[in-house]
């Protein structure tokens, strides 16, 4: 994987994201300054390439992230994104765990009709995910992903990602 650090600041979160628009508009944001979504400070961050993060996480040891510092995944709201979030955390003994505030977001612009075919569906996968959320937002999604829907993680601009980040557009 390749990663960029909020330079002079201690790793104090980290943030893998699946594809490279996001990495590129986050990577903007940290260089703003922009670097706490609902309370929760990235200062690593880290482009995962989609699947091949699940190979490569293990290199997490040698750019000295602490045992104590939270690991977040943020990918493509469909099965497959949610499978490479639960194999890359199944190949590392860190915790890493969704990062929820981007997703929540995230979910509010499914306006697409981007549909996902040729996905296995992981229920392992998909329980654990959304064991990190509330009931109704995990059936509302349950429900959207069973009839093939997408959203893919570009959907968030990074206007939005920014406005979260202030306050301005509603957060969770």
């Amino acid at each position: 994987f390749f990663y960029y650090q909020r330079s002079s600041v201690p790793i104090n979160g980290v943030l893998i994201v699946e594809n490279k628009d996001t990495f590129f508009s986050i990577k903007k944001l940290l260089n703003e300054g922009v670097s706490i979504w609902s309370g929760i400070p990235i200062s690593l961050l880290i482009y995962g390439e989609g699947n091949k993060i699940t190979k490569s996480i293990h290199f997490i040891e040698e750019i000295g992230v602490g045992e104590e510092v939270p690991i977040y995944y943020y990918g493509d709201l469909d099965p497959e994104g949610i499978a490479i979030y639960y194999r890359t955390k199944e190949r590392t003994s860190r915790k890493i765990s969704p990062f929820v505030p981007l997703y929540k977001e995230l979910w509010e612009y499914k306006r697409t009709n981007k549909k996902w075919d040729n996905q296995s569906w992981n229920s392992t996968a998909i329980n654990d995910f959304f064991s990190f959320f509330d009931d109704q937002w995990t059936d509302e999604v349950s429900n959207f992903l069973h009839q093939k829907g997408c959203v893919p993680q570009e959907a968030l601009s990074i206007e939005t990602m920014r406005g979260m980040a202030y306050g301005i557009v509603k957060s969770v």
